[in-house]
């Protein structure tokens, strides 16, 4: 978007127009969760498909019952950020960026993402930036089925969003911090 504003004119032809920035595109996406079990055992990945690193502060994210700020921490480009609760089990590899829920409500990711089914937003403040869901929760669109035991349900081709159920598979094997 290119926004004019009133002082890039002048009454003299002398005057030289400021020039317009144009926001950078957020190319931030859910990748691959993992919602079985207990809240400690649960975890979201996000990848960041754009050539900027993105930084988190001032985002959010939340399930069908409750939203949880991120910490301020930054995704490099080409990368992957694993959301965690504060008394995580999930060893997060070093090729991700942990991202820790902290404060209040932080044992858990959203009110504890759903065994049967639920929904996960990525907001940037009130904008919701990528959205999906999954098993009997059918808010944005049929996504997959819900994974047995501690299979996951993952983006493929990895990072490809269409905003269908179509980018969406069950794993029979995790990809955390890596390509699916």
């Amino acid at each position: 978007n290119s926004f004019t504003s009133a002082s890039q004119f002048s009454a003299t032809p002398s005057a030289t127009p400021t020039p317009t920035v144009t926001p950078v595109q957020l190319s931030l996406v859910i990748n691959e969760i993992q919602p079985q079990g207990t809240a400690p055992a649960e975890w979201v990945e996000i990848y960041n498909k754009s050539n900027s690193p993105i930084n988190l502060s001032g985002w959010n994210i939340s399930d069908n019952s409750d939203q949880d700020n991120l910490p301020a921490v930054t995704i490099p480009a080409l990368s992957y950020g694993v959301i965690v609760t504060s008394n995580t089990t999930v060893s997060v590899p070093s090729s991700a960026v942990k991202i820790q829920l902290i404060g209040a409500g932080s044992t858990q990711i959203g009110g504890s993402l759903s065994n049967t089914g639920d929904r996960f937003t990525l907001k940037n403040g009130l904008a919701i930036i990528d959205a999906m869901d999954y098993g009997d929760d059918h808010t944005y669109f049929i996504g997959p089925n819900t994974p047995a035991g501690i299979k996951t349900v993952s983006r493929i081709p990895n990072g490809v969003d269409t905003d269908t159920g179509a980018d969406w598979t069950t794993n029979t094997t995790s990809t955390i911090g890596v390509s699916n």
